[in-house]
C-alpha cells in the first residue's frame, strides 16, 4: 500500500465514516462556521419578520426593502459554505433544514419589496417631494409582479397561502395604478398617515374619559402653550391635505381624498376645542353634585339658585366650545333633573343613572347590571341578582320598579346570549 500523508488521507476520507478523525482546527473551523450559520440565519428569519424596521422619514433609502432573491442568494451561499466547512453529519442535516424552512417564507418578502418600489416610485414622481434619485418609471415598478407570481411553482404552498399571497399583490396593483393616475396621492398619504399617528398617540384629549388629565394643564401656561402649538401644527397638516386634494386631477380621488381631509381638520379642531376646554366645567359638575346633595338632605333651596343653574347650562350649550361635550353635557343634564325632581317631592335612588345609559353603545348592558365586560360569569349573576332584590316589584313599591326590572332583566338576557351561559 503507498504511503500517503495523514492530511492528504484525512481529505479523501468521508466524515460519516468510522475512520474520520477531524483535528483539531477542523473543529475549531466547524464550530465557528456553526456560529456565523445561526447568526445568519436567524438575522434573516428577523428581516423576514420585520421587513419595514423603519418609518419613512423623507429619506428615499428606507425604501429599498431587501430583494427576496437577495435572501434566496444568502441561503445558497452560506449552504455552500458550510458543506465545505461542517463535517458533522447531524449538524449538517440541522443547518439544511433550518435553510429549508426559510426558503419556503422567503416568497413572502416580495409584499414588502414591491411596497418600497411602488412607495419609491410614488415618492420620486411626486412634484410635491423633495426627491433627489431622479424619477422612476412605473413599468419597472410593475416588473416586480411578474417574477413573484412565478415563485408560486417552486415551493410546496398551501391554497390558502396562495390565495393571500396573490389578493396582496392585487392590492399593491391597485396601489400602483393610483399613484399612477394622481402622481400628489404618495404626498397625501404620507402626510395623513403622520397625522393619524400624532392623533391617536394623543390618548390624554379624551378629557371626558379621563378629565383630571385635561384639568392639570390648567394654569400651566407653558403646558398651554405647547399643547396649542402642537395643535396648530396638526392643524397646519390638515389643511395642507385640504389643499393637495383640491388641486388633485383624477376626479374620484380628489373627491375621496377631499372628503377625508375634511374629516381629519374636523376632528383635530374638535380636539384643540375638547383640550382647551375651561376647567369651570368640571367645577359647575361639582356644583351641581353638590346642590344634589343638600337637595337631598332635606336642605330648602331656593328657585332662584336652580334657575341660576338651569340658566348655566343652557348658556353652555349655545356656546361653539360646548357643542362637542355632549356626553358631558348630556350628564350635567340629568345631575339638574334629578335635582328638580327631588325638590318637586320624588324619590330618587342613588344609583337611577344606571337606567339612563346609552343603548346605542356595545357595553350599555354591562352598565346596567354594573360589571365590567369579560367579568365571570358568577359575578354577573350576583350583580344581576342585587339588582333583583333591590327593583322587584314585589319588594320596591316605586311606580318606577317595573319599569326599571323589566331593563334589568332585558340587560342579563343580552350578557346571557352573548357569554353563552344559562
Amino acid at each position: 500500500m503507498p504511503k500517503v500523508p495523514r492530511y492528504e488521507l484525512e481529505r479523501h476520507l468521508d466524515p460519516d465514516s468510522e475512520d474520520f478523525s477531524p483535528t483539531n482546527k477542523d473543529l475549531a473551523e466547524e464550530q465557528g462556521m456553526e456560529s456565523r450559520a445561526i447568526d445568519e440565519l436567524t438575522e434573516i428569519e428577523l428581516e423576514l419578520a420585520d421587513p419595514s424596521m423603519f418609518d419613512f422619514d423623507g429619506d428615499e433609502r428606507k425604501f429599498n426593502a431587501t430583494d427576496p432573491e437577495n435572501i434566496w442568494g444568502r441561503l445558497a451561499s452560506l449552504q455552500r459554505d458550510f458543506r465545505s466547512t461542517v463535517k458533522d453529519p447531524d449538524l449538517r442535516k440541522k443547518l439544511d433544514a433550518r435553510i429549508l424552512k426559510i426558503e419556503q417564507k422567503v416568497y413572502k418578502q416580495y409584499v414588502p419589496f414591491i411596497e418600497s418600489r411602488i412607495n419609491r416610485f410614488g415618492f420620486l414622481n411626486s412634484p410635491l417631494e423633495n426627491a433627489y434619485g431622479g424619477k422612476l418609471s412605473a413599468s419597472e415598478a410593475a416588473s416586480y409582479f411578474a417574477q413573484a407570481r412565478s415563485v408560486m411553482g417552486r415551493f410546496k404552498i398551501s391554497e390558502k397561502e396562495q390565495i393571500d399571497f396573490l389578493s396582496e399583490l392585487d392590492r399593491l396593483q391597485e396601489k400602483l395604478e393610483r399613484y399612477r393616475s394622481e402622481l400628489t396621492l404618495f404626498t397625501f398619504e404620507r402626510i395623513e398617515e403622520e397625522l393619524q399617528k400624532e392623533i391617536f398617540s394623543r390618548d390624554d384629549y379624551d378629557s371626558f374619559e379621563r378629565p383630571n388629565e385635561s384639568v392639570r394643564t390648567f394654569g400651566n401656561e407653558d403646558a398651554e402653550k405647547r399643547n396649542r402649538l402642537k395643535f396648530d401644527l396638526m392643524l397646519a397638516k390638515a389643511h395642507s391635505l385640504k389643499e393637495i386634494a383640491s388641486k388633485m386631477l383624477n376626479e374620484s380621488t380628489r373627491k375621496f381624498c377631499e372628503e377625508r381631509a375634511r374629516s381629519l381638520f374636523e376632528y383635530v379642531e374638535y380636539l384643540k376645542e375638547k383640550s382647551e376646554a375651561p376647567r369651570e366645567l368640571f367645577a359647575f359638575e361639582a356644583e351641581l353634585k353638590d346642590l344634589f346633595q343638600r337637595v337631598k338632605d332635606g336642605e330648602k333651596i331656593s328657585a332662584k339658585i336652580v334657575e341660576q343653574a338651569s340658566r348655566k347650562l343652557s348658556d353652555m350649550k349655545e356656546k361653539r366650545l360646548w357643542i362637542d361635550y355632549g356626553q358631558m353635557i348630556r350628564k350635567l343634564e340629568k345631575l339638574l333633573k334629578k335635582i328638580n325632581r327631588v325638590i318637586s317631592g320624588e324619590t330618587v335612588e342613588a344609583d337611577d343613572d344606571r337606567f339612563e345609559v346609552d343603548r346605542t353603545g356595545i357595553n350599555w348592558a354591562w352598565d346596567l347590571i354594573g360589571v365590567e365586560r369579560g367579568a365571570s360569569k358568577e359575578k354577573i349573576k350576583e350583580a344581576h341578582r342585587q339588582l333583583v332584590l333591590k327593583y322587584h316589584p314585589d319588594r320596591n313599591k316605586n311606580p318606577e320598579s317595573e319599569r326599571k326590572m323589566k331593563d334589568i332583566n332585558e340587560a342579563y338576557e343580552l350578557i346571557r346570549r352573548v357569554e353563552n351561559f344559562k
